[in-house]
């Protein structure tokens, strides 16, 4: 689907794509290849869309996007995963403080994604 109408996705399209992904690959241990993933035109344009739709997600699908990436240890191919990654928790964490309660699950979230992230994607001694 997202090969052919990439076009006609919205936030919730992208957000249950990448969370399938995530799914998949927790069932299948080999469906989690990074090079593959990382070279796929179909994962590529969901990159962009993510990227894309960084700031129009709601706070569930943004999670399901950023949880679905650290499950599948998949940081985007170019500069734009960092500014994906780094907008979206920025957004997690701005709802976790306007609201909460029902945000308590994404602000731990946050946390240990942050600290994936960080371990990931740090300087490198």
């Amino acid at each position: 689907m997202v090969a052919t109408e990439w076009r006609g996705m919205n936030t919730v399209n992208v957000a249950t794509a990448w969370h399938r992904l995530a799914k998949l690959a927790k069932i299948n241990r080999s469906f989690k290849n990074k090079t593959k993933m990382t070279h796929d035109p179909r994962v590529q344009i969901l990159e962009r869309l993510a990227l894309q739709f960084v700031e129009d997600f709601d706070c569930m699908n943004l999670t399901n996007v950023v949880w679905s990436l650290a499950v599948l240890e998949h940081g985007f191919g170019g500069p734009g995963g960092s500014q994906f990654l780094n907008r979206a928790l920025e957004r997690i964490v701005e709802a976790a403080k306007v609201r909460i309660g029902p945000f308590t699950k994404s602000r731990r979230l946050f946390c240990r994604l942050s600290r994936v992230i960080t371990h990931a994607h740090g300087p490198k001694d």
